[in-house]
């Protein structure tokens, strides 16, 4: 931050406007500069100025005490109030400061007081204040508090850090040299902002607490985590691999057994499938038989076909023979309406003749009369001018005369009610002359009311506040309470659940668990052998069985299969002898029908003697004359015959056909039954070597149960069932040990959740204790604060009732009346005082309307009289002009019955001109008649010849239609055309589906019949068996699933109890070593109050300060050294090196080597300030008076290094040795009656 100049007028003694330019010459180039002048005459006023600029506020009244001072307004003024510092006798003052703030950019704050109408005994005003920036003259900000934030931004400074960094005032110098160590500590802190240390200080042991707390609890968590001894771990591994493997082996047997289950559902589903094969065939056979109608229907309608073109021809010729008889009728009736057009235009034209020559004589009659009546019109135009004319004046006057008289009696009544409003006002105004006080000061007393109200607020919400906290530390000390007790609770029922869980697991023991599951393993494993061994024996005696099964069946398959040979050799030769008749017969059948078919018959009625043949080409005819019915009998009888011997040779067919199917099915279930006994006598053989092979095993199994039986050596099914009754009844009673077992470890894994439970919420209790310690913390610190803030804010209210208390007495209003209604109470006085000034107002402008109102009546009065005299005037000559306007007027009316002459002249013109165009149309329309008549004429001519064609052409297709339709005649085949191309579709795309569906039937049938025949050829199975024992595999497996997912979850919360564990360790590890990091810094910094770390950084800040200021003692006075004390932590000794380095107290020193010190520390402290916001002026404030010549001659030489660091040094001073070296100076001089003038010298010449 660098000040540029320094501006000011009418504050304190300074009256004339000065300005301080510290950019130009010679204040620009010197580094050192003194403010000089006599005592009183107004030095440290120019850095009262530059304070004011900058913060409204200067050092001299910035005081914390309440102190008021009379002011000229009538009213006090609080000594700590910057407005005090405006001149008495002045209305108004300003401060201006010109600057570069942190930004590099120039700006211009200024502060500005004034009175009341700038008079110099006026109310203070409100002061101003504005900043804007100087290169563009943009604005920055306005208002008290907006520019203040602003400054504080661009300077990077406080008020209070800019007085210890820019400007060091008078008695201010050893403040913190002779302090207190505590007054030392306070203003440390303000100095350097440590209050941050002590919150710092108080977060650390908050943390250090509340993570030695979490390591606590995750000690606790881990000692109550349970875990499996390595016996357990290994006993239940063992058990869930053997179940694994048992369940693997069923899962094979119920593979084979779901594999024969699949066999008999597939052969159930091809028999269910041949079934409806055949139901499907015999429908669609019965489907095309019933056809048959429909296949003769579409026969007839194919036939009749051809005719089609024929019949349509013969519509359209009917079609165009009506439209032509249509039109010959319509050209008729169009003749007869042209003629009589012609004739009534021909009596139009005539009369419209007679017409135009009537209207031209009346035309030529009017000449004469419309000559006088134009005459007689201009002379009546122009007296209606004149006449008019005539009233408008008289009009006007009358108008002027009646307003010259209205104004005249308005002026009068606004002059009475002038007088009785100026008496009214000054009576009231006598009477409220008690609040020309509140018209003066009304705004400012609102607005210090609304600011009381608004503090009320703030004050009763920050007693709120502290309300809610203290509430909120007594609702945390009972949930802490209650949290406390359900801790202790949830603990205590750890420890129950733990203490059951012993107990049943000595009971778990108790059972021998593992044993049992030993020994139901091998019970089982023997029940799977004799389960195994049973089926065996169960086969053997089933292969048996089947085998004498298969011998019967091959010898019936035999026997039928000879039987079915003999019934297809029969069959085939019949059908061979039907098939050489039916190929005997057919040509001739062809023929016939060839013969007797219509087109043959057409084609017959075509042949003539001695011309070719259509067909072969022949001349000679031998049918052409046949008859038709003995041609049709003769078919008829070849169909007949041909119909009967495909009906045999379709029967032979079937026959044939369900011979060989008998044969080759014989034949099936002959090999069949030959491969059945073959593969019978095998799996007998098979079942019993494989019950010898595993007779050992099952005997070792027998042995590993411990159960007495005793096993047949060959595979007898009565024995190994009632070895297996025995080993079936002693697993029930293990498993019924290990089920019991199982129920003791479900209990214990429901201690061991419930457990789990209870600690979660043991460590949820925990983290929420944690959570309320920290919030009472917080809210203890919040009330004190919120309580702290309402004490100010009780006291700044105190002071706003007083510096209001007039304005109230003044407005009838109390202090309890504000409480109520703050808002209202300044309303009313800003509405009284606005009222007594309106009225005060009012009643100068009613004195001087008064004084404007008499002579203003005056000229009106004269004015009135003369308009009247010429409205009389005007009103005789209107009467003039309007009796000679009723004499010409009369003389008018008698010619044209008084109708204007160009209006009649145009009348009769238009009535000649339409009499003219009426005969022109006649003329038109007569003649366009006759041509229209001679057009229809030649119409009709030309349509009779048109229909007389059309007629021929009928005929000419009826004709040749009766021919083609022949002897079925022509209703019937228009019937047999009428129906509709869909329904002929229909017909053959259904008979065609028939055809299609009853082919697929029997195709359909043959497929599912060899179905049937090949799965057929294996063994019967006994469904009921293989469900049962699927049912027995699944109930199994699902047993021990059952125990594996039991085993599982055992295992999986153990592994998780496991991984809890190792998770807690290393959580507990990770803690520990944040909670080491957390108890370093607490030994280091950390305090319950805060003390610990604000005292080391303002012992580090002090350390610092003392460098600094031993820096500038160097150059100031070697002799002496500051120190800090050994023996406290802020205490400043001073080391005396003339004294061989005796430390001293800092008030053992004289004045002027106190001064030394202080101006050091000064210094130092400016420095010290400023290290991030640097200040290149620096004004010291008077205090070298009590130096003497050798010593100030050190001062003088230090500020002067000053320059060198890139600094400013402005002092204030009256000491002429401080005033002889110091060569450019801001002289204040007096100039009597209390006013001062600042001048600049350089080396003793005014610089202007």
């Amino acid at each position: 931050m660098r000040i540029l100049a320094i501006r000011g007028e009418n504050l304190a003694s300074l009256a004339a406007p000065f300005a301080v330019d510290l950019a130009a010459e010679p204040l620009g180039a010197t580094g050192l500069f003194a403010i000089t002048g006599e005592t009183g005459a107004g030095k440290s006023t120019i850095l009262d100025a530059l304070c004011l600029a900058l913060y409204g506020r200067y050092p001299r009244v910035a005081v914390s005490r309440r102190e008021d001072v009379p002011d000229p307004g009538g009213e006090a003024l609080s000594a700590s109030d910057g407005r005090a510092i405006l001149r008495r006798g002045a209305g108004a003052g300003y401060a201006e400061v010109d600057f570069i703030g942190q930004d590099g950019i120039a700006y211009r704050v200024g502060w500005e007081a004034y009175r009341a109408r700038n008079r110099a005994t006026g109310k203070l005003q409100a002061e101003r204040r504005r900043l804007h920036r100087l290169d563009d003259g943009s604005a920055v900000a306005a208002g008290k508090t907006q520019v203040l934030a602003a400054v504080e931004r661009l300077t990077d400074l406080t008020f209070d850090q800019f007085r210890r960094t820019v400007l060091l005032a008078q008695g201010e110098f050893d403040t913190f040299l002779l302090a207190a160590e505590g007054e030392r500590a306070e203003l440390l802190e303000k100095i350097t902002g440590t209050a941050i240390y002590s919150e710092i200080s108080k977060r650390v042991h908050l943390g250090y607490e509340e993570h030695r707390r979490a390591v606590a609890a995750l000690e606790v968590r881990r000692g109550e985590i349970g875990l499996l001894d390595a016996e357990g771990l290994a006993s239940r591994s063992a058990e869930r691999a053997a179940l694994l493997a048992q369940v693997a082996s069923w899962g094979g047997e119920q593979e084979a057994v779901g594999r024969t289950l699949e066999a008999a559902r597939r052969i159930d589903a091809a028999r269910a499938a041949l079934a409806l094969a055949e139901r499907n065939a015999t429908s669609a056979r019965e489907s095309l038989e019933a056809a048959g109608p429909d296949r003769a229907r579409l026969a007839e309608l194919d036939g009749i076909e051809p005719l089609r073109g024929r019949a349509e021809a013969l519509r359209e010729t009917a079609r165009e023979h009506s439209e032509a008889r249509a039109r010959v009728e319509a050209a008729g009736a169009q003749v007869a309406a042209a003629r009589a057009a012609a004739e009534a235009a021909e009596a139009q034209r005539a009369q419209a003749s007679a017409a135009d020559e009537a209207a031209e004589s009346v035309f030529k009659s009017f000449g004469p009369v419309w000559d006088r009546a134009a005459e007689l019109d201009a002379t009546i135009a122009i007296a209606e001018q004149e006449a008019a004319a005539a009233a408008q004046a008289s009009a006007q006057s009358v108008q002027a005369a009646d307003t010259a008289a209205a104004a005249l009696a308005a002026l009068d009544h606004r002059l009475a009610q002038a007088h009785e409003a100026r008496e009214a006002a000054s009576r009231r105004l006598e009477a409220d002359h008690g609040h020309a006080f509140l018209a003066e000061r009304g705004e400012e007393v609102a607005r210090r009311i609304r600011e009381r109200a608004r503090l009320s607020e703030q004050a009763e919400a920050a007693r709120r506040e502290a309300a809610a906290r203290r509430g909120e530390i007594a609702g945390c000390d009972g949930e802490a309470e209650a949290g406390a007790a359900r801790l202790a609770d949830l603990r205590a029922r750890r420890e129950a659940l733990a203490a059951d869980r012993a107990e049943r697991e000595a009971a778990l023991i108790a059972l021998a668990e593992p044993q049992a599951q030993a020994r139901a393993a091998a019970l089982e494993t023997l029940l799977d052998a004799l389960r195994e061994a049973y089926a065996l024996a169960g086969r053997h005696g089933t292969a048996v069985a089947d085998r004498a099964a298969a011998a019967e069946a091959g010898a019936e398959a035999a026997a039928a299969s000879a039987q079915a040979a003999s019934r297809y050799a029969a069959a085939e030769q019949a059908l061979n002898d039907a098939g050489a008749r039916r190929a005997e017969i057919a040509p001739l059948a062809d023929l016939a029908e060839e013969s007797v078919s219509r087109e043959a018959a057409r084609l017959r009625s075509l042949l003539k003697p001695g011309g070719s043949c259509p067909v072969c080409g022949s001349l000679e005819h031998p049918h052409a004359h046949e008859a038709d019915d003995a041609l049709g009998r003769l078919a008829e009888v070849m169909r007949a015959r041909r119909t009967e011997l495909d009906a045999r040779i379709a029967e032979h067919q079937e026959a044939r056909d369900r011979a060989r199917g008998d044969h080759a099915a014989a034949q099936g279930r002959h090999e069949d039954a030959q491969e059945r006994a073959a593969a019978a006598a095998e799996a007998a053989a098979t079942a019993a070597a494989r019950y010898r092979a595993g007779l050992p095993s099952l005997s070792a199994a027998l042995d590993a149960s411990g159960l007495a039986a005793v096993l047949p050596q060959e595979p007898e099914a009565p024995a190994l069932a009632a070895a297996g009754t025995a080993a079936r009844a002693e697993r029930d009673t293990t498993l019924a040990r290990i089920a019991e077992a199982r129920t003791l470890r479900g209990a214990i894994d429901g201690l061991i959740r419930e457990r789990d439970q209870a600690e979660a919420l043991a460590e949820t209790q925990t983290r929420a204790l944690d959570v309320l310690t920290r919030r009472r913390t917080e809210a203890g610190l919040a009330a004190e604060r919120a309580e702290s803030l309402q004490a100010a804010l009780i006291q700044r209210i105190a002071d706003l009732s007083g510096e209001i208390a007039p304005a109230l007495s003044a407005a009838d209003l109390s202090l309890a009346e504000l409480d109520r209604a703050a808002e209202a109470c300044a309303a009313r006085i800003v509405a009284l005082g606005q009222a007594y000034a309106a009225l005060r107002a009012q009643q100068a402008d009613l004195e001087a309307q008064i004084a404007a109102l008499v002579p203003e009546r005056a000229v009106a009065a004269a004015s009135s009289e003369s308009e009247a005299r010429a409205a009389a005037k005007a009103h005789a000559e209107l009467e003039a002009r309007q009796a000679k306007l009723a004499q010409a007027r009369g003389e008018r009316a008698g010619i044209l019955g008084g109708e204007a002459t160009g209006l009649h002249r145009t009348r009769l013109n238009n009535e000649r001109r339409a009499a003219r165009d009426a005969l022109q149309a006649a003329q038109t329309a007569c003649a366009e008649s006759a041509r229209a008549l001679t057009g229809a004429v030649a119409d009709e001519a030309g349509v009779k010849a048109a229909a007389e064609r059309a007629a021929a052409r009928h005929a000419a297709a009826e004709a040749a239609f009766a021919e083609a339709c022949g002897a079925r005649g022509r209703d019937a085949v228009a019937a047999l055309l009428a129906v509709p191309t869909e329904i002929r579709e229909a017909l053959r795309s259904g008979l065609d589906r028939l055809t299609r569906e009853e082919a697929e039937a029997r195709t359909a049938l043959a497929t599912r019949r060899a179905d049937v025949a090949a799965l057929d050829t294996e063994a019967e199975i006994d469904v009921p068996a293989a469900q049962a024992e699927a049912a027995r595999l699944a109930d199994a497996v699902a047993q021990a699933q059952q125990r594996l997912g039991a085993l599982d979850a055992e295992l999986r919360r153990d592994e998780a109890a496991r991984a809890r564990a190792a998770d807690l360790a290393t959580e507990i590890e990770a803690a520990q070593a944040e909670l080491a990091t957390w108890h370093r810094v607490e030994e280091a910094v950390g305090s319950a109050g805060g003390d610990r770390f604000r005292r080391f950084a303002q012992g580090v800040t002090l350390d610092h300060l003392v460098h600094l200021a031993n820096d500038q003692l160097r150059a100031l006075s070697p002799r002496y050294r500051l120190a800090r004390s050994a023996g406290a932590d802020l205490a400043l000794h001073v080391v005396d090196g003339d004294m061989g380095g005796e430390r001293r107290a800092t008030r053992s020193l004289s004045g002027g080597e106190r001064f030394l010190v202080s101006l050091a520390l000064a210094l130092a402290l400016s420095g010290l300030e400023g290290r991030q916001s640097f200040v290149d002026t620096l004004f010291i404030d008077e205090g070298f008076g009590s130096l003497d010549a050798d010593t100030l001659d050190l001062a003088v030489d230090a500020l002067e290094t000053l320059q060198g660091r890139g600094r400013k040094v402005g002092v204030i001073t009256h000491v002429a040795g401080m005033m002889e070296r110091i060569a450019v100076q801001i002289r204040v001089e007096k100039r009597g009656s209390g006013r001062s003038v600042v001048r600049v010298v350089d080396r003793g010449a005014a610089v202007d």
